[in-house]
């Protein structure tokens, strides 16, 4: 048995200098074409870990909140931090990471109000090179609600970490305006690595500031977002075709206090970009404090 010992590092992991091994599982053969390769390091206070696989066959298919990625193809991290104790932690995930930022399941926003569950494209589906091109930005069968873009940008104004949306925070006496009960909700969970998310940051305020959304550049503490256009196949009977406009945004762009985002229905022709709606909303909101 070969013996791999992880060596001790100071502050952030340069995986670089990590020596990398190969995992070899005698279920595997070359004919399956799975590789996989695992980095491990300490520090004072963590163990880092990362690893990486190839699979020329790739299946992604478990989508339910208690769903089982090992019925997938997926990586699996065992660790037993004890010798001598039979007890231990198991981590497994698959490629299906988005449904981590709520894509492709409804989210509950109060009791008895849950926001629509859209639709992720699945593993045979992206299969076929052109449904994968489609899906890369956004065309084909992904279907998503307003509040999982919303979901999706606020993971990226915090830092990387996710926090299920929800509308009412607590009960109000109405005589005293004093909480009556103070709801719990779901704690917030790391999904993207906070060095990703100030890099996207960084480009959705350059969208605002030069690209497609240059109508919310004039907010005092700057914002960042993404306008998109999604068509429906519906026309008029002039033979206009009706699309779903999209902004979606964070603002200031330092230290985000709101996240928006507006959708003009089967539009064709709009007063207002939604850029622009966006940014009277901003400016709506600092004026009230």
């Amino acid at each position: 048995m070969n013996i791999y010992t992880a060596p001790h590092v100071s502050g952030a992991p340069d995986w670089s200098a990590v020596p990398s091994v190969e995992i070899g599982n005698l279920l595997w053969t070359e004919s399956c074409g799975v590789r996989a390769w695992a980095q491990l390091c300490w520090t004072e206070d963590a163990l880092h870990l990362r690893l990486r696989a190839a699979e020329r066959d790739i299946r992604a298919e478990e989508r339910g909140l208690l769903g089982m990625p090992c019925r997938d193809s997926c990586l699996e991290f065992f660790f037993c931090p004890s010798a001598g104790d039979l007890r231990y932690f198991n981590i497994e995930f698959s490629p299906s990471g988005c449904m981590y930022l709520g894509f492709g399941r409804s989210i509950g926003l109060a009791e008895g109000l849950t926001a629509q569950s859209g639709a992720l494209p699945g593993a045979e589906e992206l299969a076929q090179s052109g449904q994968l091109a489609n899906f890369s930005f956004g065309q084909g069968s992904l279907l998503a609600a307003p509040m999982q873009v919303a979901a999706l940008f606020n993971t990226i104004a915090a830092d990387g970490v996710y926090r299920s949306p929800y509308v009412l925070q607590a009960t109000l006496d109405e005589t005293t305006g004093q909480p009556v009960e103070n709801l719990s909700h779901p704690r917030g969970r790391r999904v993207i690595p906070a060095q990703s998310a100030a890099l996207l940051r960084t480009m959705l305020v350059q969208v605002v500031q030069q690209g497609t959304a240059q109508d919310a550049a004039g907010l005092s503490g700057g914002a960042g977002g993404k306008t998109g256009t999604a068509q429906t196949g519906q026309f008029t009977p002039e033979g206009a075709e009706r699309c779903n406009l999209w902004f979606a945004g964070f603002c200031p762009a330092e230290k985000p206090r709101y996240t928006i985002v507006v959708l003009q229905d089967g539009a064709i022709h709009t007063a207002y970009s939604g850029a622009d709606i966006f940014a009277q909303v901003c400016n709506a909101l600092e004026a009230a404090g």
